[in-house]
């Protein structure tokens, strides 16, 4: 995969058309937004410049929303439920 690509950026390929295809994936530190364009593929970077990770699905597709994308993919290959679990129990939060 290819260095990332930052949202101003990712939001211009958006509204010129160009992005063929965005999927929500998982990595050991959270959900990514990768996005296909031409024979492209590149995650989403935070502001200084590294990849741009979401705690949660909610979050990634808000920020998916604001960048005008309403189409998105989700790749749940990775994901794990029992980690997100063990998350929320530590920081108190529980699903009810």
């Amino acid at each position: 995969m290819e260095e990332p690509i930052s949202p101003k950026v990712l939001k211009e390929l958006c509204v010129a058309g160009a992005v063929r295809r965005v999927t929500l994936t998982t990595e050991p530190e959270g959900f990514v937004i990768v996005a296909k364009y031409g024979a492209v593929s590149r995650v989403l970077a935070a502001k200084r410049g590294h990849v741009r990770y979401f705690k949660t699905v909610d979050a990634a597709a808000r920020f998916a929303r604001r960048l005008g994308l309403s189409h998105m993919d989700i790749d749940m290959t990775n994901w794990s439920i029992d980690k997100i679990e063990k998350e929320e129990t530590r920081s108190g939060k529980q699903n009810g």
